[in-house]
C-alpha cells in the first residue's frame, strides 16, 4: 500500500511538471532503455536521472523519400525524426519479480511502466552468464490544453550478461496510440501531386520493431545505450528507421 501511494504521488507531481511545460511538438518515443532484469528483493529500485530518447514527430509534415534514379521503388511519405529529447524516470521493486515505475518527458505521455521478469536472476543477484527475460506493459496519457495523446506499449526484453557488469539485451516491441486536438498536416501523395491523407486534428498510429541494448554497471551507477529499428504508420505516412538513445542512472 505504501509503495502504491508513493507511485501515485510521484505520478501527480510529474503530471504537473510535464503538463505545465507547454508542449509544441508531440513525438512518438522509439527507445525503451530498459533491461529484462528487475531490481530484485535486495534493492529499492532505480532512478534514471539523465535519459535521452529519439522518436517520430507526429505533427510535422511528412516528407517524400527520394529513390535512386535507377531504382524502381516509388517515393514514400515518411514522418520526420525528432532530435533526442530528455526524459526522467524511476521504478520501485514491488516484489522479487515485479518493478513498477514512472517515466515523464516533454511532448510525450506520462507513462506507467510495469516489468515482470519471467526468467533468470534479478539484477541485484545476477552473475555473469545470467540469461533473463521479462514482459513489459507501459500505458501513458497526456491531456493538456485541449490535446489528448495516449500511448500503449508492450515489449518482451531478453538479455544475457556476457560479464558481471556487462549486459546485452534484445527487445521486440509493439505500440499503438492516438492524438487529437492538434493540427496534423496533410500527407503528400507519392505521385508528388495532391495528398494521400487530408489535414486533420486527430489520428491514430502504430509502431513495431526491435531494439539492441547494452548496459554497463559500475557500483550503483548504470549506463545504457540502445539502437532501435522500427516500422509503423500514422494515416498514410510511414514511421521507420534507426533510432538511438542513452541513459544514466542509479540503483537504489
Amino acid at each position: 500500500m505504501r509503495i502504491c501511494t508513493k507511485v501515485y504521488a510521484a505520478w501527480a507531481i510529474f503530471s504537473v511538471i510535464g503538463l505545465g511545460s507547454g508542449c509544441s511538438h508531440y513525438y512518438l518515443p522509439a527507445n525503451h532503455l530498459e533491461t529484462p532484469e528487475v531490481s530484485g528483493p535486495d534493492r529499492v529500485g532505480r532512478l534514471e536521472i539523465l535519459s535521452f530518447q529519439s522518436g517520430t514527430d507526429l505533427i510535422s509534415p511528412a516528407q517524400l523519400t527520394t529513390p535512386a534514379p535507377t531504382s524502381s521503388t516509388a517515393p514514400v511519405a515518411v514522418l520526420q525524426e525528432v532530435t533526442p529529447s530528455y526524459t526522467f524516470g524511476f521504478d520501485v521493486a514491488t516484489t522479487e519479480s515485479l518493478d513498477l515505475g514512472v517515466k515523464v518527458g516533454v511532448d510525450v505521455p506520462l507513462t506507467i511502466v510495469g516489468k515482470y521478469q519471467v526468467y533468470g536472476a534479478p539484477e541485484s543477484r545476477a552473475q555473469a552468464r545470467n540469461l533473463s527475460a521479462a514482459v513489459m506493459i507501459s500505458p501513458g496519457v497526456l491531456n493538456s490544453n485541449g490535446v489528448l495523446y495516449y500511448l500503449v506499449d508492450a515489449a518482451v526484453p531478453v538479455g544475457y550478461r556476457i560479464w558481471q557488469n556487462h549486459l546485452l539485451s534484445l527487445t521486440p516491441f509493439f505500440s499503438f496510440g492516438g492524438i487529437s486536438g492538434v493540427s496534423i498536416p496533410a500527407v503528400p501523395s507519392p505521385s508528388g501531386s495532391g495528398v494521400s491523407s487530408p489535414a486533420t486534428t486527430s489520428a491514430t498510429f502504430d509502431q513495431y520493431g526491435i531494439a539492441l541494448g547494452y548496459q554497463y554497471t559500475l557500483l550503483a551507477i548504470h549506463l545504457r545505450g540502445e539502437l532501435s529499428y522500427l516500422g509503423g504508420a500514422m494515416q498514410t505516412a510511414q514511421i521507420g528507421g534507426f533510432y538511438a538513445g542513452a541513459s544514466l542512472g542509479f540503483n537504489l
